[in-house]
């Protein structure tokens, strides 16, 4: 039982919770815990693994431990009492009163019918493909198309093959109709030698004026700091030399710094500060926060996190969860989130 307890408390329930709660906790923490979320830093996606392979063994148990179990055990065992008592006595008691009746020639005929029907259906289809290999006398030949005769071999053809009534051996001439038509040649005129160039008018690339509208409009990052977007000699400006330095990630301590094509994409924060800051691109007004938050909002009333990625915000042991820019979940820790209280 002790152990049944510990399941119930890793999937977060109480005892006797319902199936159906057990397997929404499986999915819930499953998701939370998945460990291609922490891809970025192996110790935390190996306490990932660890955490998941418990969900599992606890899901598993739940899953295959049903309270009916008691149940079924004692009705075996009076069937086994039952089972018993019958060997010893050597008799089975059965009811006398029930005799043994003939099927009807009612039940012989619907039995028989079926097969017959099948039998029917078979011989149907057998007759039609049978009508499309042979062919049934009486049945109208396909007659092939007649191809095509000019009319000009259509009129040597009628007159070689006819008797002249005319004395006259001379060949009538041809009618002028019944030539074939001369293909007339298309006529193609030469372009003008004196063309005038038009003149094409210089059009700005609306690349560029929306790139600097986009820098404009981008929150500024003061000195000696570095944030979301930043290359890689600016973090260097502001962090200093680290201590292993990759393609994708630089480390400073046990704190880590992400890129992805020489910018910042994200970074996570241990033993090791980082100089880094991420300010909200619409800043607001508000205090507390709440379900369907967006980043801005959070980044606003609790600041630059300790992990950032586009789905987990980190502030100590706290996590903020979110999913298309808005706030799904969290998990509460140290230190304490600025949340909306419940009702």
């Amino acid at each position: 039982m002790d152990n049944m307890k510990r399941y119930y408390q890793i999937l977060e329930l109480e005892p006797g919770a319902s199936p159906e709660e057990v397997k929404q906790a499986y999915r819930d923490l499953a998701k939370v815990w998945h460990p291609d979320r922490f891809s970025h830093d192996p110790s935390l996606q190996k306490k990932a693994q660890e955490k998941l392979k418990e969900i599992n063994e606890a899901y598993e148990k739940l899953s295959s431990h049903r309270p009916d179990s008691h149940y079924r055990t004692s009705q075996q065992e009076s069937w086994s009492q039952k089972s018993q008592s019958w060997s010893q006595s050597g008799s089975y008691q059965y009811d006398k009163s029930w005799t043994y009746q003939k099927p009807s020639a009612t039940d012989d005929y619907e039995r028989s019918r079926i097969p017959r029907v099948i039998t029917l259906i078979i011989v149907g289809i057998a007759i039609v493909m049978l009508s499309k290999i042979i062919n049934v006398p009486g049945s109208k030949e396909k007659t092939r198309p007649r191809a095509k005769i000019p009319p000009v071999e259509r009129f040597l053809r009628e007159r070689h093959t006819q008797p002249s009534k005319v004395k006259d051996k001379s060949s009538p001439p041809i009618p002028e109709y019944m030539l074939p038509k001369k293909k007339e040649t298309p006529k193609v005129e030469s372009p003008p030698s004196e063309a005038k160039p038009v003149e094409q008018k210089r059009v700005t690339p609306l690349i560029s004026k929306l790139s600097e509208k986009k820098k404009a409009a981008s929150p500024a990052i003061p000195a000696g700091y570095f944030s979301l977007g930043s290359t890689k000699k600016e973090v260097l400006a502001a962090q200093g030399n680290p201590d292993q330095a990759l393609t994708k990630q630089f480390r400073y301590g046990t704190s880590y710094i992400y890129f992805s094509k020489g910018k910042v994409t994200g970074w996570n924060i241990e033993s090791h500060p980082l100089k880094v800051m991420l300010k909200p691109a619409k800043p607001t007004s508000k205090t507390v926060y709440d379900i369907g938050s967006t980043m801005d909002e959070v980044l606003t009333i609790q600041g630059t996190p300790d992990y950032y990625s586009e789905g987990l915000f980190r502030y100590g042991t706290s996590y903020v969860y979110f999913s298309d820019g808005r706030v799904t979940g969290w998990k509460k820790g140290i230190p304490e989130l600025k949340l909306k209280k419940s009702e």
